[in-house]
């Protein structure tokens, strides 16, 4: 890891989120004083991250881990690691479940004809299908479905579907397609703080009210 690289990157990315450090450092559970370590090192000083800090770092600040630690151009891309560790995150905040659902089952296509067309390869399915039945064996294509406690998650999931089902068959072009998500994603940001701030207002109404 080049940690100049890093250095640049965090302070960029948490910037770019309005982050003070401490406010970061509440974030990602590493303390301000290291966050300034890192923010104000270099090839020469030397204070390199553990893996641990990093990715708790690039999970606050919503960008990839390959890229704040410069092995990518693209802080936006977001490696399946790095998926799997944001979800596994939010868990902690928002219910997660998850439905595995059997597609050898006709019903269930007919059901989630959406799903099935969207994440069933159809020729992975159809060799499946015919080994099954030149071995003997019970054919079964089964599919892990996630399904979210939250509100704004679940209301973006279904518009998001809507644009990018546009977006495949070029009514919209990717300019506008980014517009649309960049007004989602600041809309939900937005709504996510006043609520918050609500809580902590209730909260307190509440504590003033016991006393």
């Amino acid at each position: 890891m080049d940690i100049s690289i890093f250095s640049r990157r965090l302070k960029e990315a948490r910037r770019a989120k309005d982050f003070t450090q401490a406010q970061l450092a509440k974030q990602s559970g590493v303390t301000a004083a290291t966050i300034s370590a890192y923010e104000n090192t270099d090839s020469k000083k030397g204070c390199n991250p553990s893996l641990e800090n990093a990715a708790k770092l690039a999970e606050a600040l919503s960008v990839s881990l390959d890229w704040l630690c410069g092995s990518a151009a693209n802080k936006s891309k977001v490696e399946t690691v790095d998926f799997l560790r944001m979800l596994v995150k939010m868990s902690d905040r928002t219910g997660v479940s998850i439905d595995s659902v059997e597609f050898a089952d006709k019903e269930n296509q007919e059901t989630l004809k959406n799903a099935f067309n969207s994440v069933v390869d159809e020729d992975v399915f159809r060799d499946c299908y015919f080994h099954c039945n030149d071995t003997g064996e019970k054919f079964s294509y089964i599919v892990n479905f996630l399904a979210f406690s939250n509100w704004q998650i679940d209301r973006f999931l279904g518009e998001w579907q809507k644009i990018k089902a546009l977006y495949n068959s070029n009514t919209i072009d990717e300019n506008l397609y980014k517009i649309w998500l960049d007004k989602q994603f600041s809309d939900i940001e937005q709504k996510e703080k006043e609520e918050e701030e609500h809580r902590k207002e209730l909260e307190k109404s509440l504590l003033q009210g016991g006393d």
